[in-house]
């Protein structure tokens, strides 16, 4: 969520050319944010899908992470502030600890 913050503040739809600037970028989180949810209800009724659901958002973080690299390494400006680099380290160390949490679920 504070990458999502983050990311309106450096107008990301930019960066990444969503169509229909602010509001698609809003209209898109929207919907992830039910995707998302979807998935913590998934994981609280302890459903197979739920740690499915975990790995898939795990390996979104750890892109997440790379695609900002990426750029980053490029020499783009977004993202180059402390917090802001701190909240991608912490999006990939988090989203690696939960593919292996979701991953050793789901090999029983």
């Amino acid at each position: 969520m504070n990458h999502e913050i983050d990311a309106v503040y450096w107008k990301e739809w930019d960066l990444f050319n969503i169509r229909g600037g602010i509001t698609g970028f809003i209209a898109l989180h929207l919907f992830l944010v039910f995707v998302i949810l979807g998935g913590l209800v998934l994981v609280i009724r302890s459903e197979f899908w739920g740690p499915v659901m975990s790995v898939v958002m795990g390996a979104v973080g750890v892109f997440t992470f790379a695609i900002h690299a990426h750029y980053l390494r490029k020499g783009r400006p977004e993202f180059r502030v402390p917090l802001s680099l701190g909240i991608l380290g912490a999006i990939l160390v988090v989203s690696v600890l939960q593919l292996a949490l979701a991953g050793a679920v789901l090999m029983g």
